[in-house]
């Protein structure tokens, strides 16, 4: 007896086995969280910019150097869905969040600059290229998330479209996982490359921050919780700041140097 597929069985089929470029959109990434280490907690956000399922059984996972993964399971992640790969699955262990696939040990997420390609049968549905600070956000323990605004496999080829995540998720590190991103209300080409600023201890057991930029000018220092009340605001004339009055807790620390901004993660240990 013949085995007659029926026509609907055929587009459900190709419906959730779609491979258009641009289907599937990346839009955030933690390449370097804080409050776990880096081989516990790297993850990357996707997003279905389609009307329809897709089952990413099937597709590669690679980068322009040896790092490749095979998904080799059904993943489905349905139209208009955030969903969230990363290398550990176990929340108790990742930070806090919640994954939809493991690519386990195969593949990693370098601090500096590194590549995420997603590809089915040969054709690549998006990529991103990470650069380490000169054009995409560089932290540590906050994750680049695409502006939403700019939605696009074409769009997030730019590092002008990421910007520092600031809500919190998980243990604290910052992100937001398997949701829609925040609006950026900073684009990346007004933030000070990471390189040029030192902020320590960080986490902090003292009663004093240090922060210590290449340039001449002092910033000013904004210390926020992540509910957005302001604790602290000053501009340093030296290269300490006290924040003896400040419980213990993680915070969000903006410095303004003029026009252009920097935001970390602030953890305070007392």
């Amino acid at each position: 007896m013949k085995n007659i597929l029926s026509p609907l069985f055929i587009l459900l089929t190709l419906s959730l086995n779609a491979q258009n470029p641009g289907d599937i959109i990346i839009t955030e990434v933690m390449q370097n969280p804080m409050l776990v280490t880096d081989d516990m907690g790297e993850w990357f956000e996707i997003y279905n910019a389609t009307t329809e399922s897709i089952d990413l059984n099937g597709w590669m996972l690679t980068d322009l150097g040896s790092n490749e993964h095979l998904i080799s399971e059904s993943v489905l992640i349905e139209a208009g869905q955030y969903a969230v790969i990363g290398n550990n699955s176990d929340m108790s262990t990742n930070g806090g969040l919640s994954i939809v696939y493991s690519f386990g040990n195969d593949y990693n997420l370098a601090n500096g600059d590194d590549e995420i390609i997603l590809s089915f049968n040969g054709t690549i549905i998006d990529e991103v290229s990470y650069d380490g600070g000169p054009l995409f956000p560089d932290l540590n323990g906050i994750s680049m998330a695409l502006n939403p605004q700019f939605l696009t496999a074409q769009a997030n080829d730019q590092g002008e479209n990421w910007c520092p995540s600031t809500e919190p998720y998980g243990d604290g590190d910052l992100g937001t996982p398997g949701s829609e991103n925040s609006a950026c209300s900073t684009h990346t080409s007004d933030l000070i490359e990471i390189s040029d600023i030192s902020i320590y201890p960080n986490p902090c057991s003292t009663n004093l921050l240090n922060i210590k930029s290449k340039g001449t000018d002092f910033p000013l220092v904004t210390i926020y919780t992540f509910e957005g009340q302001q604790l602290l605001q000053t501009k340093l004339k030296t290269t300490t700041v006290d924040i003896s009055f400040i419980e213990a807790g993680s915070y969000l620390l903006n410095l303004q140097f003029g026009s252009n901004n920097y935001s970390q993660k602030l953890v305070l240990l007392k």
